[in-house]
């Protein structure tokens, strides 16, 4: 008589409401957030003249707005920014010359154009800014660490040799891996690691389980797409491989044999948070082939093809 494997339902549970709390968690913070620069004491000025040369412009500021003679500022449109002197002043307004004569001035008289009389500052904070674009390239994981995974998996199709071939059923499972990947070329790593499965066939007909279980050696490699914009967060795609042994318990015989895993397709997403820990979430697609023998000499085997869905981290 076969029995409940009521184990690995609570375990099914268990990662169902892991994935959904992961998935919660990183959709808060998938999008890359954008390094702004907010600069210093900016306000809107108007052009009040232009000179026929195009090297100086008039703007109504002066000394009663903290304008000083010989002051520096900034101003600037959506499309170019210039280096301004104040060379002549009065309390209203305020005679501003190019620094670099070999520019001319785009500006329009009433044209709307954005004065930053901190240049200072500016330079302070395009210096934080860079600062923030070099911390981004800093958050690399190392090249020496561990990837741990778990994945529920369905199974799309099945074969088998022998009893039970035509039966009505359904397969799933639950799967914990353990690899130590290494970086062999830029954007390219290769991994090696241990895999347990644990599935159970359900027949229809009986509303009983039959439960498998599989220790496999593993490897793959793994392309690196380049991270998104301002960001160390990147998409990848992984080809693996795996043999190691197999075991299956029906109606009390237990029968024992090897499994075979190829090809193992994934894409992926990485989510790194700092240089020792990146959250990984996968879409899984794999192909197993399994021979066992039972007691009596029989030798049966069975051919899957599953898809997955995978949460991990590297630490």
């Amino acid at each position: 008589m076969y029995v409940k494997n009521t184990k690995l339902t609570h375990l099914i549970i268990i990662f169902v409401l892991g994935s959904a709390i992961f998935c919660l968690l990183s959709a808060k913070s998938f999008a890359a957030k954008p390094v702004t620069l907010q600069l210093a004491n900016d306000e809107l000025v108007i052009v009040q003249s232009v000179s026929t040369t195009l090297k100086t412009f008039v703007i109504r500021r002066g000394t009663d707005d903290g304008v000083a003679l010989g002051q520096e500022s900034l101003f600037s449109t959506t499309d170019i920014s210039l280096r301004m002197k104040c060379i002549e002043i009065s309390r209203y307004h305020s005679l501003w010359k190019l620094v670099e004569q070999r520019a001319s001035i785009p500006f329009l008289k009433n044209e709307f154009i954005t004065y930053t009389n901190n240049l200072d500052r500016i330079t302070m904070e395009v210096s934080n800014l860079v600062e923030k674009e070099k911390e981004y390239s800093r958050i690399i994981l190392k090249n020496n660490f561990w990837l741990f995974r778990t994945a529920l998996s369905v199974t799309f199709f099945e074969s088998i040799s022998s009893t039970g071939a035509n039966s009505d059923s359904s397969r799933g499972g639950i799967q914990f891996e353990i690899y130590r990947p290494r970086e062999i070329y830029p954007a390219i790593e290769w991994a090696w690691g241990l895999r347990y499965d644990m599935e159970s066939v359900i027949l229809k007909d009986s509303n009983l389980e039959i439960p498998s279980t599989r220790i496999l050696g593993m490897m793959e490699f793994t392309y690196n797409f380049p991270a998104f914009k301002r960001s160390n967060d990147n998409i990848y795609a992984s080809l693996g491989a795996g043999f190691g042994s197999s075991s299956t318990n029906v109606n009390g015989e237990d029968s024992f044999g090897y499994a075979i895993v190829t090809p193992v397709v994934r894409i992926g997403y990485n989510k790194a948070y700092s240089s020792n820990l990146v959250f990984i979430v996968e879409g899984t697609g794999e192909a197993i082939s399994t021979t066992e023998t039972f007691v009596d000499g029989t030798e049966q085997t069975t051919n899957l093809v599953n898809v997955k869905l995978t949460v991990g981290v590297k630490f």
